[in-house]
């Protein structure tokens, strides 16, 4: 009894609370739960900070998430960028609506066995539809004692308009974190990479199932010399 006790309290504990900035973990919310998320992101070109003057993008992200029912849980996210124009050799600085995403997490299997993936799939585009991008990833996380094992491989089917022709392309990712969970906080490493950059860094998280704060420094360890150098990813959220 204290087993099933123990399993249930660390399940409330963790429920909604976000340990990677990158890789998902197997969790959902409850039927009729919800939560906000609000996204801050900043991409840097370069590593030091006096060559990033006027050249990094910010983007904005809330994310509204509501649990539907056990097997299902529905997201929709509104994203807005602030990213640099230059015309003439003077620089200036734009905010606009970037893309939209719908997302779903749920659940296929009713084996409670902790290597069995939870599915989550996603729907992104921009405003006028010339662009966008189906992605589909499996969620898997085991715990041992205090630690987080969680990956996500990934495809995306990305769909771009350019004249009167589409674009079409297949791409495969993968997404590691391991994380150190010790009372309110949490310490590791996550990773994410694919065919164009890998990033890794340190990511750092603090709160509960109420409010928690999750952020992480993705540095790029190899890619295309056009990826950015640096990524600062902080993720906000509140239970309700």
């Amino acid at each position: 009894m204290f087993k099933y006790i123990l399993i249930l309290l660390l399940g409330i504990t963790y429920s909604d609370q976000r340990h990677f900035v990158n890789t998902y973990e197997k969790i959902m919310l409850k039927p009729q739960e919800s939560e906000i998320e609000f996204y801050y992101i900043n991409e840097l070109p370069h590593l030091s900070s006096s060559d990033n003057e006027n050249l990094n993008i910010l983007k904005l992200q809330v994310e509204i998430e509501i649990g539907m029912s056990d097997f299902l849980e529905v997201s929709f996210y509104n994203t807005f960028k602030e990213s640099p124009t230059i015309i003439d050799g003077i620089v200036s600085r734009n905010f606009k609506f970037d893309e939209y995403k719908i997302r779903f997490k749920y659940k296929i299997f009713k084996n409670e066995n902790p290597w069995t993936p939870l599915f989550y799939s996603e729907l992104k585009g921009n405003p006028d539809f010339s662009n966008w991008t189906i992605e589909q990833k499996l969620i898997f996380t085991k715990y041992f004692g205090d630690l987080n094992l969680s990956f996500n491989p990934i495809i995306e089917f990305e769909n771009k308009k350019i004249g009167n022709k589409w674009d079409r392309e297949f791409e495969a990712e993968i997404a590691i974190g391991l994380s150190y969970i010790k009372d309110y906080f949490s310490y590791g490493f996550d990773l994410k990479s694919s065919e164009y950059a890998t990033y890794l860094g340190p990511v750092f998280g603090h709160g509960n199932e109420d409010k928690w704060w999750t952020i992480g420094l993705m540095k790029k360890v190899v890619g295309n010399e056009s990826e950015n150098e640096l990524i600062i990813k902080s993720i906000m959220g509140f239970h309700f």
